[in-house]
């Protein structure tokens, strides 16, 4: 199964399923004003840490820093 869904999508599942969080999160982090911890719950991740972790290895920062960010453009 993993083989044909990375034939398919181009990536591993779990791969795929944490980009798809990440993306989800980054989204949350933009337009909303919930913590950090709250939405690593809303996106899947059993904690902020989990969130926090995932989130700089896809992005290259911070939860936080990624949030400060986009609302200082």
């Amino acid at each position: 199964l993993a083989a044909r869904f990375k034939t398919t999508v181009g990536r591993g599942p779990l791969d795929y399923l944490n980009r798809w969080r990440v993306e989800l999160a980054s989204r949350h982090l933009r337009q909303g004003t919930d913590t950090v911890s709250a939405i690593a719950r809303t996106v899947g991740y059993g904690s902020e840490s989990a969130l926090s972790t995932a989130f700089k290895r896809i992005n290259g920062m911070s939860p936080r820093d990624y949030r400060k960010t986009t609302q200082a453009s």
